[in-house]
């Protein structure tokens, strides 16, 4: 679904380029996963997960593009494998945000794939700028053109940038495990 604003049971979700709401997809998401695993063998599923897609089509180098929540204040989660996240309690609520870590996803690259950098210095046309309060930041880098496609047939998506959002009621039981496994 195409939208400018996402509303959730305690807020929204919104996407600003350079100061200024745009519209953004989302959609439902597992992230692959069945929720969090307990040691029985069961999952515990969260009351949202969203993936926030973000056209960067029409974009110039230097813009700067925030998606972000409307309350609370996000704290650093620690990340995972080529995943940053952050996480904030809000109105009997634990929400959070996963995207990519784009200078750890460079770095594979370089030592997997050094072949790609030969014509040029990313892969990706963006970059993460971490935790901007409520929100998260990216800053375009260059023509996504110039990134379609690789010489070795790596797949890259350089049309859209990323992120997930996940949340759970805070009184449920490991609603912050939950969170923070879903967006790592």
């Amino acid at each position: 679904m195409v939208t400018d604003r996402f509303e959730t049971p305690f807020g929204f979700i919104e996407v600003r380029r350079n100061g200024d709401p745009i519209s953004f997809e989302i959609h439902a998401d597992s992230m692959g996963y069945e929720g969090y695993p307990l040691n029985d063998g069961t999952y515990v599923k969260p009351d949202g997960a969203y993936r926030i897609s973000v056209p960067i089509c029409d974009t110039r180098p230097g813009d700067e593009i925030e998606i972000r929540y409307s309350v609370g204040m996000l704290r650093n989660d620690g990340g995972g494998e080529r995943m940053c996240n952050a996480s904030c309690k809000e109105r009997d609520y634990i929400f959070g945000f996963g995207w990519p870590d784009t200078e750890d996803i460079e770095l594979g690259y370089r030592y997997w794939y050094p072949a790609l950098y030969q014509t040029r210095d990313r892969i990706l046309p963006y970059r993460e700028e971490g935790i901007s309060g409520s929100g998260i930041t990216f800053t375009v880098l260059g023509d996504h053109t110039m990134y379609e496609g690789t010489p070795d047939g790596v797949p890259q998506e350089a049309e859209t940038l990323w992120a997930v959002a996940v949340w759970k009621r805070s009184d449920a039981p490991y609603a912050y495990e939950v969170v923070s496994w879903l967006t790592c």
